[in-house]
């Protein structure tokens, strides 16, 4: 990919994968299935960006000119990972009972580089790390009359190795940083006649953090050191309580869904900005919650003709935000990004299997850029409407055109604030989504 905002900034990256998956019947009722996976990515991302030197002139009587230099940082990586899985299938000769029990390993092995171009076979920096993870996990799924239960448990236990650059901190010994986490899941599902159920879940769950979120940036070094072994952004844990009811009948199907998340050392992006990437760095909010409703549905009105679509209702709130360069605090404030209302509709006309016709639109609530929830940071509301034309062709064969944002909107979905004059004044930046655009998509199977 180029970015065509500047032509020095190039994408050339590639990947590969393979696996072996070996399937066994041990009854008529029981299997077992085993896979070996290995997958590599690599390549390169060249930034360059201009820089203005002084240069010695004898003929200006300044005696030096300054000069517009471009420079190239190249940001390489490479990587590989392998894995393991195996998992015991099982099913009741009742079909009541569907239980399924497994392990999987996995490995993974990154090489960061940073170096000056053309001089890429002496890099500046260069990082190497190891992930490694074991989980094992149990579902069950188990029919009484009208009610059913679910459940499902897994203990995965990560450990993750950084071996740090030797020329930015020499001697130091390899970042070692391990975490477990148990997470258990259960749900009911009561069926009340052939066309209405209800249903109630409860899961709790763990997550670490990623490497750039144990960084606070992109590298290891002296500046992140101590930042980096005392914890400072620590694994998040969140309860999630759901409770809905189903419908389908007929030519309606539709489904509302209420839920309440209960979060602990939210992972979130609520840190400082990195100029690379406009990456804004994601740090631990202490007590954090979301609670909504959510409904969608699919619903044949005529022959040919359907309307579905989604819509969420939704609260987000930070208990108490304490920035790390404001001694005020925050309470009862809302998460950054995190619009109270977004739907989406669509309408359908299939004629038999030759082709289809989608109109749909979205309309996003406007949202916060920031945790402290200043008025004029804001991601504006928008509605973009797109269409889409399908046609089947010999067999399975099928080409489709996709026109986006029918109405050339100008619209946001991220952004964050920004100091464009460099004076202390902040204003809300953000990134442009396309304008009216053409896609064409085929299909071509064998």
């Amino acid at each position: 990919r180029t970015n065509y905002v500047n032509e020095n900034d190039i994408d050339n990256f590639g990947q590969d994968f393979i696996q072996l998956q070996y399937t066994r019947s041990l009854t008529d009722y029981s299997s077992l299935v085993t896979t070996l996976y290995y997958g590599a990515a690599g390549g390169d991302y060249p930034a360059g960006f201009y820089v203005t030197d002084s240069v010695y002139n004898s003929n200006n009587p300044d005696g030096y000119d300054l000069v517009d230099r471009l420079v190239q940082i190249n940001y390489p990586l490479f990587n590989d990972h392998y894995g393991f899985i195996s998992y015991f299938n099982h099913n009741s000769k009742d079909q009541k009972l569907d239980l399924n029990a497994g392990i999987h390993l996995y490995s993974f092995q990154r090489q960061n580089l940073e170096s000056v171009i053309p001089d890429n076979a002496n890099p500046y920096y260069d990082e190497s790390s190891w992930k490694n993870e074991l989980s094992v996990f149990g579902k069950l799924d188990y029919t009484i009359n009208r009610l059913s239960l679910f459940a499902d448990l897994q203990f995965r236990t990560v450990k993750l190795e950084i071996d740090p650059d030797d020329t930015l901190l020499p001697d130091e010994p390899n970042v070692v940083k391990n975490w477990t986490f148990l997470n258990p899941k259960i749900g009911l599902t009561y069926v009340l006649d052939d066309i209405k159920n209800l249903y109630l879940f409860y899961g709790y769950t763990g997550r670490e953090p990623t490497k750039i979120d144990i960084f606070g940036g992109f590298q290891l070094n002296g500046s992140n050191l101590e930042s980096v072994l005392s914890d400072d952004v620590k694994a998040e844990y969140v309860h999630d309580i759901e409770a809905g009811f189903r419908i389908s009948k007929y030519s309606f199907t539709g489904q509302i869904n209420g839920f309440f998340m209960k979060f602990k050392d939210e992972i979130a992006p609520i840190g400082e900005y990195v100029p690379e990437g406009f990456i804004q760095l994601r740090k631990n909010i202490p007590s954090s919650y979301r609670t909504g409703i959510e409904l969608n549905w699919n619903w044949n009105f005529a022959p040919s003709f359907y309307f579905n679509g989604n819509t969420t209702l939704m609260k987000s709130q930070i208990d108490v935000y304490a920035p790390d360069d404001d001694p005020q605090e925050y309470e009862n404030v809302t998460q950054p990004f995190s619009p109270n209302f977004m739907a989406m509709g669509a309408f359908v006309y299939q004629f038999r299997n030759l082709f289809d016709v989608e109109i749909s639109g979205r309309y996003i609530s406007e949202s916060y850029l920031e945790p402290t929830n200043q008025p004029d940071m804001i991601i504006p509301s928008f509605f973009v409407a797109n269409m889409r034309f399908g046609i089947n062709f010999y067999k399975e064969n099928r080409l489709e055109l996709f026109f986006n944002n029918i109405f050339n909107k100008q619209y946001f979905t991220y952004g964050a604030p920004v100091d464009p004059d460099w004076d202390g004044n902040m204003e809300p930046g953000y990134f442009v989504q396309p304008p009216r655009n053409l896609f064409v998509q085929l299909t071509i199977k064998l």
